[in-house]
């Protein structure tokens, strides 16, 4: 495995890749299959991202739907696992308090990061262009050989960006 975002892009295992992205979760990841490299989601490295504690690992750890998505400068499938514990706050603050804004407060199944948010911001008031372009070049940017097309997360990305 080689990740593309990584300043050293050396290759891994499995185990490694995924240790060394604990903290990295949206990086691009390539596999190499024997003949080439091909793309390849942390979340089929077994990356679960938890949230609701500063060392990250919750005693009481309670599964996300399996289809949850992250907008980062590509569309990302990663398990999320919130805080169960008695004293944790809601599953939308607790996305909120990592940098993931959630396209809905009650059952989140996809969210963007803020980084990816203010990037919408900034590029829809110099260039002038659509929200809707800007999700397009998110699904070519995640894959470009029109062989798997991502689904579209327009509608909530909208949402999320009108809110934001």
């Amino acid at each position: 495995y080689r990740c593309l975002d990584c300043f050293l892009p050396d290759l891994t295992c499995a185990d490694c890749c995924r240790r060394r992205h604990i903290r990295n979760p949206f990086h691009k990841i390539q596999e190499w299959d024997g003949r080439h490299f091909k793309s390849i989601s942390l979340g089929k490295l077994e990356l679960v991202l938890q949230l609701g504690h500063l060392s990250m690992f919750c005693p009481n750890p309670k599964d996300c739907h399996q289809n949850f998505r992250v907008l980062h400068h590509g569309i990302h499938d990663i398990p999320v696992q919130f805080c169960g514990c008695a004293t944790a706050p809601s599953k939308a603050i607790q996305l909120l308090r990592r940098g993931l804004y959630p396209a809905t407060s009650d059952v989140p199944k996809t969210c963007a990061t803020f980084r990816y948010l203010e990037h919408l911001h900034v590029h829809s008031l110099c260039s002038k262009s659509t929200t809707y372009d800007f999700h397009r070049a998110l699904r070519i940017q995640t894959d470009n050989t029109g062989v798997t097309i991502p689904p579209s997360h327009y509608n909530a990305l909208k949402r999320m960006f009108t809110q934001w």
